[in-house]
C-alpha cells in the first residue's frame, strides 16, 4: 500500500487514527499500552501489504538488534566486550543490507575473478526482491545501537522497538529517526488526546505533499522517462528538459512523500524529523547537503565521515578531502546497487572537495553564480542517479553539451518557443504525449522550478500555519487537484521506495 493511494488516505489512515485515540487511557491516568499495541499491529499489516514474505526480514532485524542493544548496554562501558558487540551489530546490519541489495551487483565481478583463477561456471544472479524500507530501517538500527553503545539511549522494550522501527509513517522511506527524538513522543501523556490543531496542520502538509507527488512529480516523470529511457539521441533542448524534469521529479517525489508521512504522523501527535529545507536554492554543495535528505546527511556525517577522519591521524586537510570522497562514494552506493550511483556520489564528493578548496581562498562568489554552479552540479549528479547505465547517462550529457544540435533536425527553434503544435509533433521527447499534456508538463517544469526556489518550503508553511479560511481553500485546492491526477494516471511508486 502506497501512502498516496486512495486505500491509505480514505481507509487505512482514518481508521487507524480513530482506533488509536479510542484506545488511549482516560485523562485520570493509566498506560497507553493498548494504543501502542494497535499501532504496532497496523504498522506490521501495512508492511505486510508490500510483500508478506519480507515481514520476517523486518521482524528478524528488530529481534536481532533488540538482543544486541541489551547485550551492549549490559557490558561495561569502554570494555572490549562492549566494542566487540557493537562491531558484531554493525556487521550484522550491513550484511543484511548487502545480501539483499548488493549481491547481484558484486556476484558477476567475483564470479569473473573466480573463473579466471579456478575455472568453472559463472554464478547465477540471486535476483532478490529488496524488502520495503530495508535501506532506511537498517541505518536507523545502526544509529540506535550506536546511541546505546555511547550511553545516549536505553534499550527499548520489544513493543517500543517494533514501533520505533516499523511505524507505518516512516518504515517505507524514512525520515531516519533517532530513538531520543521519536520514542518519547509516544510516551508523552499530553500527546494521547486528539488534537484538532495538529490534525489541521497535518492535513495541510499532507495535501501539499500529495500535490507535489501526484501533480508535479508524476507529470514530470513522463519527460524524464522519455529522455532517459526512450530517446536514442537528444538535442540540447530535449536533454536539458529531461534532466531538469528528473531533478524536479525527484525533489517533488521525495519531499512530497515526506510531507505526506509527516502530515499522517501529526494526526497521531507525532512529529517526524525534518528532511528537506529548500535544497535546490542552496548556494553551495555543502549547503545543499544540509538541506537535502537531512536525516541521511546527518547519518553519513556522524557515522561515516567523522570516524574516517578520526581514524586517519594526524588529521590534515588532504585527508579530510579524501574522507569526503570515500564517504560520498559510500552514500552514492547506498542509494542503489549500480556503479552509476557510485558515480553520483563521486560527482558530489568532488564538488564538495572543490567547495572546501575554494573556501580556503576566502573569496566569495556572487550569489547568482554560486547558485548556478551548485544547481548544475546537482543536476549533473542526478543524471547518473536516473540513468540505467553509463551509456544512457553519457547520451544525456552529450545532448546537454549540444552535440546533437539545439533542437531535433528539421524543427525550427522559434516554433518550439511559441509552443507550435506542429513543431511539438516532430520532437521525439514529446512523442505520444499529446499537445496539451506536453504544454501542461512544460508549464509544471517552469513553475515547479520557480516554486522550489522562491516559495516557502513545507516546513516553513507548517510552522506558519493558521486555521484560516484561506488555508482551508488552499488545502481543498491541493487535495482536489491531487485526487484528479491520482485518478487520471497510473499509480506510481515513490522513487526512494525502491532504495
Amino acid at each position: 500500500m502506497l501512502v498516496h493511494s486512495f486505500a491509505f488516505l480514505f481507509l487505512f489512515l482514518p481508521a487507524t487514527a480513530f482506533v488509536y485515540f479510542l484506545l488511549q487511557p482516560k485523562p485520570d491516568g493509566g498506560s497507553n499500552l493498548a494504543a501502542r499495541l494497535w499501532l504496532v499491529a497496523v504498522s506490521l499489516f501495512f508492511y505486510a501489504l508490500s510483500g508478506v514474505q519480507h515481514l520476517p526480514v523486518l521482524l528478524g532485524s528488530i529481534l536481532g538488534n533488540r538482543l544486541l542493544a541489551r547485550a551492549i548496554h549490559a557490558a561495561p562501558a569502554g570494555s572490549r566486550q562492549r566494542r566487540l558487540l557493537l562491531i558484531a551489530g554493525l556487521c550484522a546490519n550491513i550484511s543484511l543490507l548487502g545480501f539483499f541489495k548488493y549481491a547481484d551487483m558484486f556476484l558477476p565481478t567475483f564470479g569473473a575473478a573466480g573463473q579466471a583463477l579456478w575455472g568453472g561456471a559463472a554464478p547465477e544472479l540471486l535476483r532478490l526482491a529488496l524488502p520495503l524500507g530495508l535501506s532506511f530501517f537498517t541505518l536507523q538500527q545502526i544509529a540506535y545501537l550506536m546511541d546505546v553503545y555511547e550511553g545516549l539511549a536505553e534499550p527499548l522494550t520489544t513493543l517500543d522497538h517494533l514501533l520505533f522501527t516499523g511505524f507505518f509513517a516512516q518504515v517505507m522511506a524514512g525520515p531516519i529517526a533517532r530513538v531520543r527524538q521519536l520514542m518519547p513522543q509516544f510516551h508523552d501523556p499530553e500527546r494521547w488526546r486528539f488534537s484538532w490543531d495538529n490534525a489541521a496542520r497535518g492535513l495541510y502538509v499532507l495535501a501539499l505533499g500529495l500535490f507535489k507527488k501526484a501533480v508535479l512529480a508524476d507529470t514530470l516523470a513522463r519527460f524524464a522517462a522519455a529522455g532517459f529511457d526512450q530517446a536514442n539521441q537528444l538535442s540540447l533542448a530535449e536533454a536539458w528538459t529531461a534532466s531538469l524534469a528528473f531533478t524536479l521529479q525527484l525533489y517533488f517525489d521525495f519531499s512530497g512523500y515526506v510531507d505526506v508521512v509527516t502530515g499522517a504522523a501529526l494526526l497521531f501527535n507525532i512529529q517526524l524529523a525534518k528532511n528537506f529545507d529548500s535544497p535546490l536554492a542552496a548556494l553551495s554543495l555543502i549547503d545543499f547537503w544540509r538541506r537535502w535528505h537531512i536525516t541521511l546527511s546527518n547519518f553519513i556525517t556522524t557515522y561515516i565521515y567523522t570516524p574516517l577522519v578520526r581514524a586517519w591521524t594526524p588529521i590534515s586537510f588532504p585527508k579530510s578531502l579524501l574522507a569526503i570522497l570515500v564517504t560520498m562514494a559510500i552514500a552514492g552506493l547506498w542509494h542503489g546497487a549500480a556503479w552509476t550511483f557510485v558515480a553520483f556520489g563521486l560527482v558530489h564528493g568532488l564538488g564538495l572537495c572543490a567547495t572546501h578548496l575554494w573556501r580556503k581562498r576566502k573569496t566569495r562568489l556572487p550569489a547568482a553564480l554560486a547558485w548556478l554552479l551548485t544547481f548544475f552540479t546537482v543536476n549533473a549528479g542526478f543524471v547518473f542517479f536516473r540513468a540505467h547505465d553509463f551509456a544512457a547517462a553519457f547520451r544525456v550529457f552529450s545532448g546537454m553539451a549540444g552535440q546533437n544540435g539545439l533542437v531535433p533536425a528539421g524543427v525550427a527553434f522559434w516554433r518550439v518557443l511559441l509552443l507550435d503544435p506542429l513543431a511539438f509533433d516532430r520532437v521525439p521527447l514529446f512523442d505520444g504525449m499529446g499537445y496539451l499534456d506536453t504544454v501542461l508538463g512544460l508549464g509544471f517544469l517552469v513553475l515547479g522550478l520557480a516554486g522550489a526556489l522562491l516559495l516557502p518550503n513545507s516546513g516553513r508553511l507548517m510552522e506558519q500555519f493558521q486555521p484560516t479560511r484561506r488555508a482551508a481553500l488552499t488545502l481543498a485546492a491541493w487535495l482536489f487537484a491531487s485526487l484528479v491526477f491520482m485518478n487520471s494516471f497510473l499509480e506510481k511508486g515513490f522513487v526512494y521506495r525502491d532504495f
